[in-house]
C-alpha cells in the first residue's frame, strides 16, 4: 500500500471536514518508492512528514512497523534523524517531487512554527520560532539557507538568495533554534539546508517532470525539469539537473491597464562530479548556477483580498543571480575521516523601485520617482574537519573542525527624480558601499553514551568575526547640507565562544527525553545610512544580535511503531535584535537599528499514526509561538514600540492534519490525500500596524503511478486552496492611503507527470 504526497497550501474547509481531519491526526504510511531506493521518513516534532506514494511498510509477524532511518547531515556528520535533538525535521526528495513543490513556499507552508513572508516577487523572510523583527530586504536573515555545505545567507542585506527548485534533491532538512556551534553567524534563528543528489558511480539513472498549474486570478505556470546521472567507468559520475520555471503573474496593473504584470520566470542548472578512489578516498566539484527575474514586483495596494493597485506609474523589474562552486575530498581512516570544503560564491541583485505618490513630499506628478539598486557579492568558504568513525553503538563520537568565511559587498542606490516640465532624470541622492564580512572558527562536538538510557553531548565554537567597510553618500541633497559628500566608516571586531549542550535520556525503550541549551549570533555591519545633517540621530552601525535557547523535548514510538508522539517545549533570550527603521524627514530612509530584547517561547507537537489497515496514514501536528519584545523601544522618527510588543511575520499558533490512503490494484497504485492547515493570526510590523495570516488551508491530490517503472509516468493532479481563502501575508504602511502587500496563493489546480528511468 501506498501514501500520497500533497501540498499543504492556504485555504479554508467546512467544519465537519475540520473535525475529521482533527480526529484521524496524525500517522502516515512511509517507505520506498518503485525503484526502492529512497527511505521511509520518521517525525520530527511541531512538523507534518509529508505521506508519499511510496510502498507502504509491511508489518513483521508480531505486528511492528518496520521503519528505515532517515539519515540527516545537517549535523555535519551522518545520523538517525530520531538520535537527534526533536528540533530537525526532513522533507525528502521524493516527497517534495510528490508534493508538487516548486517553490520554498511549497515546502515551509507544511512545518508550523516556520512561517514565510513575501517582501516582494521570491524575495521572502523566514521565521523559525517567530524569531524575525521586520518584512523587509534591508535587514539580514536571521535563518540561515545553505545548499549543501555552502551559507547564501548575507551577513548585510536579503537582496540576492536563491528559490532554490525542489526538484532531484536528496531531502531539505530543517533545524529549529541556533546553530551557531556548527554554523556560526550564518544561522541565528535556525538552518533550512537542501541536500543536492550527489553524482553516484556506477548508477545510470535519469528523472524528468512537468507540470501546468492554473491559479484563480493570475496567470498558469509552467515547469519543466531533468536530470542524469552518467556513471564514468566504475569509480566515476556525472549528474546534471536543470529547471525551467516560468512563474504567470496574479497582480493587476490597474492604473496602465496591465493584468498579471508580474510574471517571473527561473532557471536552474547544476553539475555535480564524484570520483571515488578504492572506498579510501572521495573527490568531488560541484557546479550550481540559477536565475531569477521578474517583469514587476508582486505587491498589490490593497487589505481585502483584490491582487490589484494602481499607484505605482511604471513596473519595477529585477533580476538576481546565485552561482557557486564547492571542491570537496574526504578521506577514510579506520577511526573516521578527514573533510575538506572549498567554495566560490557569487551573487548580484538589480532591482528597480517605482513611485509617484508622497515621495520626497510631493503629490503625484505623472513623473516617477526611481528607486535603482546594484549589489554584487562574492563568498569564499573553506572548512576542515575530522570526524569519528560512524560505528553504531559507539560510546564516544566527535567532530572537530577550522572554518574561514570572508565575504565582499559592492552595492549602489540611488533615488531619482523626474523634472515634471522637461521628464529628464535628477539623481537627488546617491549612496554607494563596500562591505567586507569575515568569521574564523574552531569548533568540536564530543558525545558520549552513558549507558544504555543516557547520552551527553557537548559542543563548542570559539570565534573571531568582522565586519567592516564604507558607505558614502553625495548628490544635490547632500551638496544642500553644505559638504560634497557624507562619508560613514566603520570596522567592528568581535570575539566569543559558542556553547552547546544536550542530554538525552531513555526511561523505557518506547521514550527519548532530550534537554538542550546552546548559543547563537548574527553579524554586526556598517549602516549603509550614516550619520549625516540628514540623518543626525542614525548609529554608522547596529551590533551583532546573539540568542541563548533552551529546549526540553521527546521523542516517542507506541504499539510497535504504529503511534508516535514526539513534542518541544522551547524559550530563546534574544538580545539586540536587529530591526529594520525608517527615518523621519524630507527624505525616510532605510537604516537598520537594534532592539534592547525579546524572547521567543512556545511549544511543538506531532502525533502520527499508522493504522493496520494497510495504505491508510493519518498525522496531526500543532505548534504555539509567543515572541515579544521584553523592553520599549524607540525608533530614529520616535515611533515606540511598547514591551510586549509581538514579533512580526509569524503565526500565533498553527494547527496541521493529513489523512490519505493508497490503493494497490495490480501493477497501478492509485491514492487519495486531504490536507488541512490552520495558520493563526500574525502583525506585519513591530508596531502591529496591520493584521496578517490567520486563514485555513484545504488541499486535496490524487495520483496515479505504474508499479516498477516503465515508460509511462506517475501522474498527479492536485487543488491547492479549494475555498480561495486569502489573507495578506506581509504588508508595508507608510499611510493609511499608502499600503503595499503580498497575499498567500489563490485556488490553484496543477497537473503533474513524472518520469524516472
Amino acid at each position: 500500500m501506498q501514501n500520497r504526497a500533497r501540498r499543504e497550501g492556504p485555504v479554508r474547509s467546512r467544519a465537519w471536514l475540520c473535525g475529521l481531519l482533527m480526529l484521524a491526526a496524525s500517522g502516515g504510511v512511509a517507505g520506498d518508492d518503485a525503484g526502492g531506493a529512497e527511505p521511509a521518513q520518521s517525525q520530527a516534532p511541531g512538523v507534518i512528514s509529508l505521506p508519499q506514494a511510496d510502498p507502504a511498510p509491511l508489518p513483521h509477524p508480531g505486528g511492528a512497523v518496520e521503519l528505515d532511518p532517515i539519515v540527516v547531515t545537517a549535523t555535519k556528520r551522518i545520523r538517525d534523524l530520531r538520535e537527534l535533538p526533536p528540533s530537525v525535521d526532513v522533507r525528502s526528495g521524493t516527497q517534495l517531487d510528490h508534493l508538487g513543490a516548486i517553490d520554498l513556499r511549497s515546502v515551509v507552508d507544511t512545518i508550523p512554527g516556520v512561517d514565510l513572508s513575501e517582501v516582494f516577487g521570491d524575495y521572502s523572510r523566514i521565521s523559525i520560532r517567530g524569531m524575525q523583527t521586520d518584512n523587509t530586504a534591508v535587514t539580514p536573515a536571521a535563518t540561515g539557507f545553505f545548499i549543501d555545505d555552502v551559507p547564501l545567507t548575507d551577513p548585510f542585506t536579503l537582496h540576492a538568495r536563491p528559490d532554490l527548485p525542489p526538484f532531484d534533491l536528496e531531502s531539505v532538512e530543517i533545524l529549529k533554534g541556533p546553530q551557531g556551534t556548527l554554523f556560526g553567524g550564518s544561522a541565528l534563528a535556525g538552518a533550512l539546508r537542501f541536500r543536492l543528489r550527489d553524482a553516484q558511480p556506477g548508477l545510470s539513472e535519469g528523472a524528468a517532470f512537468t507540470q501546468r498549474a492554473i491559479p484563480v486570478d493570475g496567470a498558469p505556470h509552467e515547469i519543466h525539469g531533468a536530470a542524469m546521472n552518467i556513471p564514468l567507468g566504475d569509480s566515476a559520475a556525472l549528474r546534471f539537473a536543470g529547471v525551467q520555471r516560468q512563474l504567470g503573474g496574479r497582480i493587476d496593473d490597474l492604473r496602465n491597464g496591465i493584468a498579471d504584470t508580474d510574471d517571473r520566470r527561473s532557471l536552474m542548472g547544476r553539475a555535480l562530479l564524484r570520483f571515488d578512489a578504492g572506498g579510501d578516498w572521495s573527490l568531488g566539484l560541484k557546479s550550481f548556477r540559477q536565475e531569477l527575474a521578474a517583469a514587476d514586483l508582486s505587491l498589490a495596494e490593497t487589505t481585502n483580498g483584490e491582487l490589484t493597485r494602481e499607484r505605482a506609474l511604471r513596473a519595477a523589474p529585477y533580476l538576481t543571480r546565485t552561482a557557486f562552486t564547492t571542491a570537496d575530498a574526504t578521506r577514510r581512516f579506520a577511526w573516521g575521516e578527514v573533510v575538506a570544503v572549498m567554495s566560490q560564491v557569487r551573487k548580484s541583485a538589480d532591482h528597480t523601485g517605482r513611485f509617484g505618490e508622497r515621495v520626497l513630499a510631493i503629490e503625484d506628478l505623472g513623473q516617477p520617482v526611481d528607486v535603482p539598486f546594484r549589489e554584487d557579492i562574492q563568498g569564499r568558504i573553506y572548512e576542515l574537519r575530522l570526524v569519528s568513525a560512524d560505528d553504531v553503538g559507539a560510546t564516544w563520537q566527535w567532530l572537530m573542525g577550522l572554518y574561514a568565511y570572508d565575504y565582499d559587498d559592492v552595492a549602489a542606490q540611488s533615488i531619482i527624480a523626474y523634472d515634471p516640465l522637461l521628464s529628464t532624470p535628477l539623481s537627488l541622492l546617491d549612496f554607494d558601499s563596500d562591505l567586507v564580512a569575515q568569521e574564523r572558527a574552531l569548533f568540536v562536538e564530543i558525545s558520549r553514551s552513558l549507558g544504555q538510557r543516557w547520552r551527553v553531548t557537548l559542543g563548542l565554537r570559539g570565534y573571531r568575526a568582522r565586519t567592516a567597510g564604507e558607505t558614502v553618500s553625495t548628490g544635490p541633497i547632500i551638496l544642500a547640507t553644505g559638504s560634497p559628500e557624507n562619508r560613514n566608516v566603520a570596522d567592528l571586531r568581535e570575539s566569543g565562544i559558542n556553547p552547546k549542550l544536550a542530554l538525552a535520556f531513555a526511561p523505557i525503550p518506547q521514550l527519548e527525553i532530550h534537554a538542550q541549551v546552546a548559543r547563537g549570533f548574527r553579524f554586526g555591519g556598517v549602516q549603509i545610512v550614516g550619520s549625516s545633517p540628514l540623518t543626525p540621530d542614525v548609529s554608522p552601525s547596529y551590533r551583532a544580535d546573539e540568542v541563548w535557547a533552551y529546549e526540553l523535548g521527546w521523542r516517542s514510538e507506541w504499539f510497535n511503531g504504529r503511534l508516535t508522539a514526539d513534542g518541544a517545549l522551547y524559550y530563546n533570550d534574544w538580545t539586540d535584535p536587529q530591526l529594520q527603521s525608517t527615518t523621519g524627514g524630507v527624505v525616510p530612509l532605510n537604516t537598520i537599528d537594534n532592539v534592547s530584547h525579546a524572547v521567543s517561547q512556545g511549544a511543538e507537537l506531532t502525533i502520527a499514526w499508522r493504522p493496520e489497515t494497510q495504505g491508510l496514514g493519518a498525522r496531526m501536528a500543532a505548534s504555539y509561538v509567543d515572541a515579544r519584545l521584553t523592553e520599549d523601544y524607540v525608533g530614529p522618527n520616535d515611533s515606540l514600540a511598547a514591551a510586549g510588543s509581538r514579533l512580526p511575520g509569524s503565526a500565533r499558533h498553527t494547527l496541521a492534519a493529513t489523512l490519505d490512503y493508497t490503493l494497490r490494484r495490480g501493477g497501478q497504485d492509485m491514492g487519495l490525500s486531504l490536507s488541512h492547515t490552520r495558520f493563526g493570526p500574525g502583525r506585519n510590523d513591530l508596531l502591529g500596524t496591520l493584521p496578517i495570516l490567520d486563514y485555513d488551508s484545504t488541499d486535496v491530490r490524487l495520483f496515479f503511478a505504474p508499479r516498477g517503472g516503465g515508460a509511462w509516468p506517475r501522474a498527479s493532479i492536485g487543488v491547492a486552496n479549494i475555498a480561495d481563502k486569502r489573507a495578506l501575508t506581509g504588508a508595508t504602511v507608510v499611510d493609511a492611503e499608502n499600503i503595499t502587500s503580498t497575499y498567500n496563493p489563490t485556488r490553484t489546480a496543477d497537473l503533474r507527470l513524472d518520469w524516472r528511468w
